[in-house]
């Protein structure tokens, strides 16, 4: 326990010897050269040294049983993380330590100062083990009413810090011992578990399209895989989105003309590094957390096409997909179009039968009574924006009509015997708007 400066002095020995032989405490022990220094300097510095010696007999961290215990509540290749953590963390100063008692401080020689002090060991673990019970209290509540992802990766930190720099538990109360690593391993799991929840996605609001100059947005969005609550105050890198922070919604928005694209298909890629939102924690350690990514590509798609209907007559209704083939067939040949059931599609071909009649009656004869069918109607091809909801092509077809002894099925082949054409003639007219 003598430094080498107190080993050259046979006076000091004796005095060291004759202060430091109770083995219920723990002694620091500090020397200065009085010749260097005036009186009071001589003082401070054997007062400080004294202070660092007793401080470094207090700062064993989690040890033994402690550490074994916390090892088996979390992931393996974390407990070399906690033992490198524990030796990192700063030493105790003077300001840490309270309680000790100045055995001797005078010179223990003509060329020394010497000052010894003193701690209880009971004294020690008896303020250890209420600042433990303290700590543990506060740790079963850190993260009530800590809803935000950030908030709640600090509060583990801090907790984390504050249970490491408890000081030596080694000889405080086992069961006590045993809480405080469990409590250690469950805040270093909880940490774990949060920064692997990390989830990042990016989607187009609605597809590229050919034919089309559409501008969707496109959405970065960073949430918790497990609760899927947004991330705020993530920042990400990549192509697009480099070095921008998700909003309170856990997104970012862009739209689609705000980025330069020549080519496609475009790939979009993603990195949120989280040094950015826990690089100055104790707790984070690069080598055991990689970066979530997430990468997209973009491709233009066939112009998205809607259908609709607006004929009341359910005979008529059932006909009316095979004239529309004809229409869609001639944009087909010319557009790279596809029909959609989309509620986002940027176009709606509407299909209406003005002038609806179908009716039938029997004519008594003679002989016997004679049955006739009916069928009248106008269709009328529209060209719906969804975007503006106007009509950029309206063609109305004109009244087809016709009668019928045998059924309605025979009425209607030959009213809609000249429809076909009509209605390819109605398509390759949308091509030219749409183009």
């Amino acid at each position: 326990m003598c430094t080498g400066l107190v080993a050259q002095s046979a006076d000091c020995t004796k005095i060291l010897n004759q202060y430091t032989d109770d083995t219920s405490y723990w002694y620091g022990i500090g020397t200065s050269k009085i010749k260097r220094f005036r009186n009071d300097q001589a003082v401070d510095s054997a007062s400080k040294q004294a202070l660092e010696n007793l401080s470094s007999k207090l700062n064993t961290r989690i040890e033994s049983t402690a550490l074994i215990t916390t090892n088996e509540t979390i992931k393996a290749n974390r407990s070399k993380f906690l033992q490198k953590s524990s030796s990192t963390i700063q030493t105790f100063t003077s300001q840490n330590i309270s309680d000790y008692t100045i055995e001797y401080s005078s010179p223990c020689s003509k060329k020394q100062h010497m000052v010894v002090v003193a701690l209880s060991k009971q004294s020690f673990f008896n303020n250890q083990e209420q600042k433990v019970r303290g700590l543990l209290i506060q740790v079963a509540k850190m993260l009530e009413g800590v809803d935000s992802f950030q908030n709640r990766l600090n509060k583990l930190d801090q907790f984390y810090v504050e249970l490491m720099n408890v000081g030596r538990i080694e000889g405080i109360d086992d069961r006590l011992s045993t809480q405080y690593a469990q409590a250690l391993g469950k805040i270093v799991s909880e940490y774990d578990q949060l920064l692997s929840d990390i989830s990042v996605s990016i989607e187009l609001s609605e597809p590229i399209m050919y034919h089309i100059d559409n501008n969707p947005s496109i959405v970065l969005k960073a949430v918790q895989s497990t609760t899927n609550k947004p991330i705020t105050g993530l920042k990400v890198q990549g192509n697009i989105f480099d070095n921008e922070i998700t909003n309170q919604e856990g997104s970012i928005t862009k739209q689609w003309q705000e980025v330069s694209v020549k080519d496609f298909p475009v790939t979009v890629n993603v990195e949120a590094p989280i040094e950015y939102v826990v690089g100055d924690h104790q707790l984070f350690d690069s080598s055991f957390f990689s970066n979530p990514t997430t990468t997209i590509t973009i491709e233009k798609q066939p112009l998205q096409l809607g259908l609709s209907y607006q004929i009341g007559d359910s005979y008529l209704m059932q006909e009316a997909s095979n004239l529309t083939n004809f229409t869609l067939q001639a944009i087909f040949q010319k557009m790279s179009v596809e029909t959609s059931t989309s509620k986002q599609v940027p176009y709606v071909l509407e299909v209406r039968y003005n002038q609806m009649k179908r009716s039938s009656n029997t004519i008594t004869t003679s002989e016997e009574p004679i049955d006739v069918f009916k069928i009248e109607f106008n269709p009328v091809i529209v060209l719906k924006n969804t975007a503006t909801n106007n009509n950029i092509f309206v063609k109305e077809l004109g009244l087809v009509k016709a009668t019928s002894y045998r059924s309605y099925e025979n009425a209607y082949s030959k009213a809609a015997k000249g429809l076909p054409v009509l209605f390819e003639k109605a398509g390759k007219e949308i091509v030219d708007v749409l183009l």
